[in-house]
């Protein structure tokens, strides 16, 4: 699916990079304050990365709804 204006391939590469980028995120500021049983919710932390790979995602894939995201209303 082709969007105007928009270079796919481009998009998909930035896309990919923001997942390893929050997943990165995750490893080093959320996993270690979970597993020393911190209270801690995931959707508080790396807020700034996914983000980011929620608005590449959904212009590569188009309107998704995120099942159990406080973001939810921000993707309509």
């Amino acid at each position: 699916m082709e969007k105007k204006g928009v270079d796919m391939a481009k998009a998909k590469v930035e896309l990919l990079a923001a997942n390893k980028a929050y997943i990165e995120c995750i490893e080093k500021n959320f996993l270690p304050r979970f597993f020393n049983q911190e209270k801690v919710r995931i959707d508080e932390v790396c807020v700034n990365e996914l983000k980011r790979m929620k608005e590449l995602d959904q212009l590569v894939y188009g309107k998704f709804e995120w099942p159990a995201s406080s973001e939810k209303e921000d993707m309509k």
